[in-house]
């Protein structure tokens, strides 16, 4: 096209590469789970609704925010408990809750990007991690990062 524009909306591009893509790197926001629906893996990066499992296929992965109160890093059982996991979107909320964020390393997400090209099976702290979540809220499939629940197994 002419200028380099392209003449479909922003909203259908987006739902091209969704569709093509050989997984989706993202983080906890709407457009994380359009390739859900072309039946494309997801990377989801900073994951800080923590009811569980993000809401994807078992191909897709989710690496958590850590969540500290007072310097000191919260066990995953206590970031899903109903007291945090109903407003732990935001800095703002965290921080009411007398509660801080440590965002995903670059080398984690390249760790778990890795694992996206060279599947394995699950490992028993990734099966962990998923029966921590309450019953009611596993609505999906999608298995923490292998590396990243290794490298942080004594929060389990």
């Amino acid at each position: 096209p002419a200028g380099g524009r392209c003449s479909r909306p922003p909203s259908r591009r987006r739902s091209g590469l969704a569709a093509r893509c050989r997984f989706f790197i993202g983080t906890n926001s709407g457009p994380m789970f359009m390739p859900h629906l072309f039946g494309r893996p997801a990377l989801i990066t900073n994951y800080t609704f923590l009811y569980g499992a993000p809401p994807l296929g078992p191909s897709s992965r989710f690496l958590p925010r850590l969540l500290t109160r007072g310097g000191r890093k919260l066990r995953f059982a206590a970031m899903m408990a109903n007291a945090y996991m109903k407003s732990t979107h935001n800095e703002r909320a965290f921080s009411l809750r007398g509660l801080a964020s440590i965002d995903n390393t670059p080398q984690e997400i390249v760790d778990a990007a890795v694992e996206m090209y060279e599947p394995e099976p699950p490992d028993p702290r990734q099966q962990r991690f998923v029966g921590l979540a309450p019953a009611t809220h596993r609505a999906g499939t999608a298995l923490v990062g292998k590396r990243f629940i290794a490298d942080h197994a004594a929060l389990l």
